[in-house]
């Protein structure tokens, strides 16, 4: 994988000899230095930062001056690497001064250049290369944004793929992060109606509604619904519902949610199989679960998108429990890095 970072950093012709300015002079602006001068062997006399905070500007980072990106617009022969959250509206200032000699730097990068290892024994442990296949183009894909390395690797069915999660008449699923009941219909239909129990939480006021409305459609009592989320204990915690399918745990939320660890809010059911979507939460979710997971071995379906490590510390803490599982990792979408899932089931 850092063969591909420095290959696709040489692309956009990244080298010692170089004039560079870094648009963000904060802590990112500062580890992509630390980057570009260690591995690329760029020297710090060659580098200005650049920052649109008039109270940076004229001022000194790691000993660089901070400076106005009006002041470097003219000096073609600059490559401008942005470094900041706000790649986008970054970009469009460059663009309309006529800027042209830039390229992002994502904060991903970064993250994986730093966690190879890590990368590196996923891959080993996975059980099929199309699982292989799959880590690298997303890496690939969130790295340069290029839709084909998604496209090479999308897989359609979602949560069931037919190939990997084999269901029966006896399951009992947990579906965490259920929305507006969704997964469980598609659930309902890999099941031919066949199955003992679904257990769906959503902690969002709005999408819960939606969840109450379907399973009144379905008016079917083997559906129990909660307006709760999941998590490592049960407690209250801050919430941000403003933003529909993609609403999450936040310490900046804009109400309350109440969260419950599967380990005490099932404890006597036998659990087979567990989909979690929880917009982050999922490894605190996946602790909460421990005693019924070490009990049961359910199938798990477990979303390793929303945090740029969860790809590898979800699937890691899943092997490190010791339970046999294969392992396997799907993409299902080909136009953006949402809905890659980790895939768990017991080899016997």
């Amino acid at each position: 994988m850092r063969k591909f970072i420095m290959e696709w950093i040489e692309s956009k012709e990244i080298n010692q000899m170089g004039k560079y300015g870094i648009f963000g002079a904060s802590t990112f602006g500062l580890k992509v230095l630390d980057f570009l001068t260690k591995n690329i062997g760029i020297s710090k006399d060659n580098v200005v930062f650049i920052d649109n905070d008039i109270n940076k500007q004229g001022k000194f980072l790691s000993g660089i001056e901070i400076k106005n990106i009006n002041d470097l617009a003219i000096e073609i022969d600059r490559k401008i690497i942005i470094a900041s959250q706000y790649y986008n509206e970054i970009e469009k200032q460059l663009l309309n001064l006529g800027v042209s000699n830039y390229f992002i730097m994502r904060y991903e990068m970064l993250e994986y250049w730093n966690n190879v290892d890590k990368i590196e024994e996923l891959i080993n442990m996975v059980e099929d290369e199309k699982s292989i296949k799959s880590i690298e183009n997303i890496i690939k894909y969130r790295i340069t944004k290029d839709k084909e390395y998604l496209k090479e690797i999308y897989e359609e069915v979602h949560y069931f793929p037919n190939e990997i999660i084999k269901l029966s008449k006896n399951e009992v699923m947990i579906d965490g992060g259920a929305y507006t009941g969704d997964t469980l219909k598609e659930f309902i239909k890999h099941t031919n109606g066949n199955f003992k129990k679904i257990y769906s939480f959503e902690p969002g006021e709005r999408t819960f509604e939606e969840l109450q409305n379907t399973k009144d459609n379905l008016n079917d009592d083997r559906i129990e619904i909660f307006k709760l989320g999941l998590y490592s204990d049960s407690e209250r915690l801050l919430f941000d519902d403003t933003l529909g399918a993609g609403s999450t745990i936040s310490s900046c939320g804009n109400s309350y949610i109440d969260v419950v660890s599967l380990d005490k809010f099932v404890e006597d059911e036998n659990v087979s199989f567990i989909k979690m979507d929880i917009e982050g939460s999922e490894l605190e979710a996946l602790k909460g679960a421990k005693s019924i997971i070490n009990k049961n071995r359910p199938k798990l379906a477990i979303c390793i998108y929303h945090k740029i490590n969860d790809l590898w510390n979800i699937p890691l803490y899943i092997r490190r429990l010791e339970l046999n599982y294969k392992i396997y990792i799907r993409h299902h979408n080909d136009e953006n890095e949402w809905e890659t899932v980790c895939y768990a089931v017991p080899r016997y």
